[in-house]
């Protein structure tokens, strides 16, 4: 009988494995398919060639087994000498793949000068060496078989044996290359022909150089790429293959190395070696040689039955090919569709693919042609999918171990050899099943039901027919080897368990219908924001929505906060009617709509299969310890939120028909009740664009996504920070003198300057309000005058934002600080800024970076100087005070602050301590110097500490009054200026006064009068007197600050009006002994100085003091002398000593000295005697 292989066999294919050095030839590239991605890279290297300044540099990457070595051997082959056979066998290859691409390689040939000739076919397979070693090989393989012309033969021997030496001595001893012994090299050799370097297995030196680095592999690599361009001198083609990008191989390098790498790589033409499906199965499909004649009919009708089920299975693209069915016969279509699938996970990719179509093992296709009879009637015999199946696990079974899946196909073949006494059917189906599940992604191509009737139905024992399968199905789900899932229509191989997992969801299922459908809902797939897509494009802002459930339970719905992120929230209904009478908005808070499905129950339903699946894997302890359990309810859950995240799309989703958007306009929201205005369905994201164009109709337009939003990267935080403080200090530079075109420059631009909120005036640059009409108008009439109202109570910052986040401005905390800053600068005279309760008069950088990170620390306020009879006040105060209150744009009240208390505490501690002046005054300067709100100062404290009436911010002006006021403020800042001086004026009164020297000259006189007497004084308050009378001061007031520290000890600008009482007293003293030394030495001068001086102080009891001075010389002693002893003779008895008696003497000779009666009692006097023994001559 006929055999398969008789009517039609896979074409031969070449060996596994293929070494690029190794084998070359016809024998190499016959059968050799080219398709689309190989015949890609041969178009795109010709190309190469032919550009006059491009490099010719390709890095071809493809996983293993793609056939990136077969395409090595073609290109080798397309560029050798026109006399290769091999070059012949290759080109009538391309020829018929792909004229274009042959006539290109033709060009590219004829270009190089090579059409005969052939390349120098530099081709090698790395191995794990430095690139130097490898390239060295590539080139004498090259060498070794071209054929140089008979000019320059002899120069290309030398070469040649140049490339052996280095080749011997590199195998011996090893070493690295320098790279201008390769660059000599490759010229000498391109002199006599173009040069292909294609280096196969390129991975290999890049895992070289993982190992150990060395710069030299680096900077060879690179300068290969560029000796390839044109400009170079060199005719140089390179061509690497890899199955990994450069940077992948370098995972132990350093981070740097690996950049390096990835950097190179850039200089390569990087071409991804990978097949597309439709790809792969047309190179399955020209593995088959054409069918005899004979099976043309037989072929066509099976072809057409075939395409009539898989319509059916929703595998159009294969039903709607039926040239490729017909070529890829005897693989059945389902066969067919996991083939490139399965190649690719479990296998390597066209090696397994090939070696499955032409191999020999047993369950190979080959095997299958050679070992099948073709039966005169009835169906074409098929390779089905437990063939195939098979064929992985017996033939491929190495590969499959190390896939990256390989665990769940070992959990399923377990499965499958575990199963005992099952029959060969139920063992095909259940191969079947399995198969389909390694394959399966949710799409058609699963182990569905009408899938596996399909595709098991084999005409084989007891699956001839589609009932047949459908009556094993059932017996291997009752055996507990298979499990349907009936929301996914799927079978899935059962790995077992005695856990009724089908019972406990549905217990679970019917407990949750009593739970309400929005907190359900909200529990199972909970929503993310929605953006307001147009709208975040046209207005330059980013606005998303909130969204939740709503269901007839709900009794309120609150509108989003300002501190919340989203700019408004929709609520989906999945039950009863819309609840509009449950919102009770306002037209300021952000907006709300409400969505309706006229059916949600499927969203329901699928809703529900999710929370019973997560409530048996999370809630049931048999579930906790079985593993197999808890492994299916994980890929069931997963299937279940793929089903609800369809039925969504179906109730609301952008190809929903029965979906409804209901809101109400923010003008009429508060007059609204009962049922809002609904809108038919369109996509989501252009209803929630309506909503917010009509809720933020008056929001900024900023064109900077890195600025305009909640939140800033680092980046822009700090772009923002540095624009902010130098507002504070640039303001009169164009661009606020930004420098470059850095983050900072752009945030001006698209914020300050496109917004016009700094620019040139009149008066030059500086911060100025938005024209009227502008994009910024409204927030900024919104921002000053919310500012202005707050008058009687300071205003917070960050609550400020949050009022300007809601509709209809949604102002983003972003840009909201910088027009904050802008507004404080264009109205600096009116606004003030308060940190922690204190008021800063300067905005500084730091004041600015303080408020960027804690705007709940800072207040505003508005001095409402901007009208009325606040604005006269400060104008009257301004030209009161004089010019130093009056800026270069107009009175300010900060102007006018700024300039008294600056007055204020220039003031020496005296001025602040002295009650020596007016009682307005007094008050006056009680109250500047516990102010701490210039408004409430200057409108205030001071009128009333004036006995005037407070300017209120809604006063009228009234004319004379405020000037009258202005005026007496003055004077009296004036007296407290002047306290200080007229106290030193005081000083030198009382100097003069005691010490008699008043008129002209009253310094120069007692600076010459205490020289006379300096070295006479004995008295220390006399003598510290004396010092500072002679001290060598300049000037006189600080003269007099001397004089006046030496004679209390305190200096006179710290004083109080006690120290100048203490300092008055104290100089009357300190001048009578000044002048009785002065006399006593003027009288010493005018004698010869033979006497001694005797001086008597006598102190009463009420306070008076008598001093006398005495010439006491030898002669008046001895007068005297007699008359004194007979005195106290005659009281010592009474007084009851000598001592006590000449006491008595000397009271009753003061007495008599002052001339006091007897009469007048006098409880004793103290008597101080100095007597000057030292006689001096003058």
């Amino acid at each position: 009988m006929t055999k398969l292989i008789d009517l039609k066999r896979p074409k031969p294919r070449f060996a596994r494995s293929i070494n690029v050095e190794r084998d070359s030839g016809t024998s190499a590239i016959d059968g050799y398919l080219p398709v689309g991605r190989a015949i890609e890279s041969i178009d795109r290297l010709a190309r190469a060639m032919l550009s006059e300044s491009a490099e010719v540099a390709l890095s071809v990457t493809g996983p293993y087994g793609s056939g990136k070595s077969s395409l090595a051997l073609v290109i080798d082959s397309l560029f050798a000498p026109e006399s290769d056979p091999a070059r012949a066998s290759a080109e009538a290859m391309l020829q018929a793949a792909s004229p274009s691409s042959m006539a290109l390689v033709r060009d590219a040939l004829s270009s190089a000068g090579a059409l005969k000739s052939g390349f120098i076919r530099a081709v090698v397979t790395a191995q794990r060496e430095p690139i130097g070693h490898t390239v060295v090989r590539a080139l004498l393989h090259g060498s070794e078989r071209f054929a140089p012309p008979a000019k320059g033969r002899a120069a290309f021997k030398k070469t040649l044996s140049t490339l052996r030496e280095l080749d011997h001595t590199l195998r011996a001893s090893g070493g690295r290359l320098d790279v201008r012994t390769i660059r000599s090299l490759v010229s000498d050799l391109s002199a006599a022909g173009p040069i292909l370097l294609l280096i196969d297995e390129f991975g290999k030196n890049l895992e070289a150089f993982a190992e150990t680095p060395g710069e030299g592999d680096l900077f060879l690599l690179q300068e290969l790429a560029e000796w390839t361009r044109s400009s170079s001198g060199s005719r140089l083609a390179l061509v690497t293959l890899q199955h990994m990008a450069f940077g992948d191989y370098a995972d132990g390098a350093s981070a740097v190395q690996r950049r390096e790498w990835v950097k190179i790589q850039g200089r390569f033409d990087d071409i991804p070696f990978v097949d597309t499906p439709g790809q792969t199965l047309a190179l399955v499909a020209a593995s088959f040689d054409v069918a005899s004649p004979e099976l043309t009919e037989r072929l066509r009708a099976w072809t057409k039955s075939h395409v009539r089920d898989l319509r059916g299975l929703g595998l159009t693209e294969l039903a709607g090919d039926t040239s490729l069915l017909e070529s890829c016969w005897p693989l059945h279509p389902l066969a067919l569709a996991v083939l490139p699938d399965l190649c690719q996970r479990y296998g390597q990719n066209e090696r397994t693919m090939f070696s499955f179509l032409a191999g020999s093992e047993p369950r190979s296709v080959g095997s299958f042609m050679r070992g099948t009879d073709l039966e005169p009637k009835g169906a074409l015999p098929s390779v089905h999918l437990d063939r195939l199946y098979d064929y992985f696990l017996e033939s491929a079974s190495s590969m499959v171990s190390v896939s990256a899946d390989a665990s769940r196909w070992l959990e399923i073949d377990t499965r499958i050899r575990d199963a005992h006494g099952l029959s060969d059917a139920s063992l095909r189906v259940l191969k079947a099943i399995g198969l389909l599940n390694l394959v399966s992604a949710g799409g058609s191509l699963r182990a569905s039901r009408s899938m596996l009737t399909y595709g098991a139905a084999d005409g084989r024992r007891g699956t001839v027919t589609p009932a047949q399968v459908e009556s094993v199905l059932a017996e291997l789900e009752t055996a507990g080897l298979v499990t349907y899932r009936e929301f996914a229509d799927e079978y899935r191989i059962w790995q077992g368990s005695d856990f009724d997992l089908k019972s406990a969801i549905l217990v679970a299922r019917r407990r949750l219908r009593d739970e309400p459908s929005r907190l359900m809902m909200q529990r199972v797939m909970p929503l993310g924001p929605i953006v307001a897509a147009r709208h975040s494009h046209t207005s330059g802002t980013l606005r998303a929505f909130e969204r939740a459930w709503a269901d007839d339970s709900l009794r309120a719905v609150a509108p989003l906060s300002p501190r919340d992120r989203g700019d408004g929230l929709v609520l989906y209904v999945v039950e009863g009617s819309v609840p509009t009478k449950a919102a009770k908005l306002t037209e300021c808070d952000k907006p709300v709509v409400f969505v309706t499905s006229s059916d949600p129950a499927p969203l329901l339903e699928a809703a529900r299969e999710v929370a019973a699946i997560d409530e048996v894997l999370n809630t049931n302890e048999d579930v906790r310890g079985d593993w197999v359990v808890r492994k299916e309810l994980a890929e069931r859950r997963t299937a279940a939120a793929f089903s609800l995240q369809m039925a969504f799309e179906s109730a609301f989703g952008a190809t929903s028909e029965g979906a409804r958007w209901h809101w109400v306009k923010p003008e009429t929201v508060e007059h609204k009740s009962g049922k809002w205005p609904s809108t038919s369905h369109r996509s989501p994201s252009t209803v929630i664009s309506d909503v917010a164009d009509a809720y933020y109709r008056q929001a900024v337009v900023v064109r900077n996504d890195l600025v305009n939003r909640h939140e800033l990267s680092s980046q822009a935080a700090k772009a923002r920070r540095e624009v902010v403080e130098i507002m504070a200090t640039n303001e009169s530079f164009d661009g606020l003198g930004i420098k470059g075109f850095g983050p900072d420059r752009t945030l001006y631009l698209s914020v300050l300057q496109e917004l016009g909120l700094h620019g040139k005036g009149a008066d030059g640059y500086g911060f100025r309000a938005p024209k009227v009409g502008s994009f910024v108008y409204p927030v900024w009439c919104e921002l000053v005058g919310r500012i202005r109202t707050a008058t009687a109570a300071r205003l917070n910052v960050a609550d400020l934002y949050l009022d300007l986040a809601l509709p209809p401005f949604g102002l983003r905390e972003g840009v909201a600080p910088v027009l904050l800053v802008a507004a404080l600068r264009t109205h600096q005279d009116e606004f003030a800024l308060y940190e922690h309760g204190t008021f800063r008069p300067t905005f500084s950088g730091d004041v600015g970076e303080r408020l960027l990170r804690n705007p709940g620390n800072f207040e505003v306020k508005s001095f409402a100087t901007g009208r009325g009879a606040r604005k006269e006040f400060v104008k009257a105060l301004a030209y009161e005070l004089g010019s130093g209150a009056v800026s270069s744009r107009s009175p300010s009240l900060v102007g006018v602050v700024s300039l008294m208390v600056a007055r204020i505490n220039m003031l020496p501690a005296f001025a602040t301590r002295t009650h020596d002046i007016s009682t307005e005054a007094v008050e006056v300067r009680r109250v500047l110097l516990g102010a701490t709100e210039p408004d409430v100062l200057v409108f205030e404290h001071l009128p009333l500490a004036l006995g005037c009436e407070a300017v209120l911010p809604d006063s009228r002006g009234r004319g004379g009054q405020l000037e009258s006021m202005a005026s007496k403020l003055a004077q009296v800042m004036a007296e407290l200026s002047s306290a200080y001086p007229r106290l030193l004026d005081g000083l030198k009164a009382t100097v003069a006064t005691e010490l008699r020297s008043e008129g002209d000259g009253f310094r120069e006189s007692l600076q010459a009068r205490a020289t006379e007497i300096a070295d006479k004084v004995i008295d220390p308050r006399v003598k510290a007197m004396v010092a500072a009378l002679r001290a060598g001061i300049p000037d006189e007031e600080p003269w007099l600050e001397y004089i006046a520290m030496q004679v209390t000890g305190v200096p006179p600008q710290a004083w109080s009006d006690d120290d100048k009482r203490r300092f008055s007293a104290l100089v009357r003293d300190i001048g009578g002994t000044f002048r009785r030394v002065e006399a006593l030495n003027a009288d010493m001068r005018s004698h010869d100085g033979s006497f001694d001086a005797v001086r008597f102080q006598v102190n009463w009891t009420h306070g008076s003091e008598t001093v006398k001075l005495v010439m006491w010389d030898e002669a008046r002693r001895r007068s005297t002398r007699d008359v004194v002893v007979k005195a106290v003779n005659a009281l010592e008895a009474e007084a009851g000593s000598r001592a006590a008696a000449l006491d008595w003497l000397m009271a009753a000779l003061a007495e008599e000295e002052v001339g006091q009666a007897s009469q007048t009692h006098v409880p004793g006097p103290r008597i101080d005697a100095e007597i000057n023994k030292k006689v001096e001559t003058a």
